[in-house]
């Protein structure tokens, strides 16, 4: 339907943008997807939503952080108080570029526009945890959120941290149980990157084999066989032979999960 609407008015810019989501999240058609934003851009220079959904794009499909830099902070010149580009940002600085004290800025700036807004707070907390090393002021902002169905399992993922910081493999459990419990069959998209960062940080703190352990106890090594994989995959000492050993349907998102992880 938006081609057909190109084809009579090709400077209708909605179409160009809502292609582009198509191409992006639909067809996994990332280079078209580019293209679609960019003619909207030609229209309606650094419209906000636009260039943020370009941010998205070059941060979490074609992986070039500095264009997603680049066109975070344009939609941030045009709508400086949007909480949603603002997190965005600080998951860039946090994940990508690894720069903490402009992540911390971004996060902060988004609870303050909205003190609501739980997914900064998830994403602050983690900075401060597993990051900077400021675990009681991690532990003070983890205290402050009320978990809520929608992030039940990132708020029990969080939990099972603290104990495993405090070596309460115990409680750490009973936590992992929950988050468990929280998704069901499948890993929500609003927060996979929240189990991509749990695996990584177990897997630094020694406790792999742990997490493996608990998978196979509770049947998600078979549910969420790619992440059950990647875990154990950074626990063997020959990674890629591992691999190697499963079969491609699980041996490739495995090895992109283990790349995600091992950059954290």
């Amino acid at each position: 339907a938006y081609l057909k609407v190109l084809e009579l008015n090709p400077y209708h810019f909605p179409s160009w943008n809502n292609i582009g989501q198509i191409y992006a999240y639909d067809l996994h058609m990332y280079e078209k997807a580019r293209d679609s934003y960019l003619k909207a851009l030609l229209i309606f220079k650094n419209e906000p939503v636009v260039c943020s959904n370009l941010g998205n794009l070059y941060w979490d499909k074609l992986h070039d952080y500095n264009e997603a830099e680049k066109f975070y902070l344009k939609s941030l010149e045009a709508d400086p108080i949007n909480k949603n580009t603002l997190n965005s940002l600080g998951n860039l600085y946090l994940d990508g570029f690894h720069k903490y004290p402009e992540a911390e800025k971004m996060f902060l700036k988004a609870i303050e526009l909205n003190n609501t807004f739980v997914y900064s707070k998830y994403n602050l907390l983690f900075l401060y945890r597993d990051r900077m090393n400021r675990i009681d002021d991690a532990q003070q902002l983890f205290d402050s959120i009320e978990i809520t169905e929608e992030l039940a399992d990132s708020h029990n993922l969080n939990a099972c941290l603290f104990e495993l910081y405090k070596r309460n493999e115990g409680l750490a459990s009973d936590f992992l149980l929950k988050a468990f419990e929280a998704i069901g069959y499948d890993l929500p998209s609003n927060t996979k990157d929240d189990w991509w960062r749990f695996g990584s940080v177990v897997v630094k703190l020694g406790y792999g084999q742990w997490l493996r352990s608990q998978m196979e106890k509770a049947g998600y090594d078979k549910i969420l066989s790619p992440y059950f994989v990647a875990i154990r995959a950074m626990t063997e000492k020959d990674s890629e032979g591992y691999l190697n050993s499963k079969a491609v349907e699980i041996r490739e998102p495995a090895r992109k999960l283990v790349d995600i992880m091992r950059k954290l």
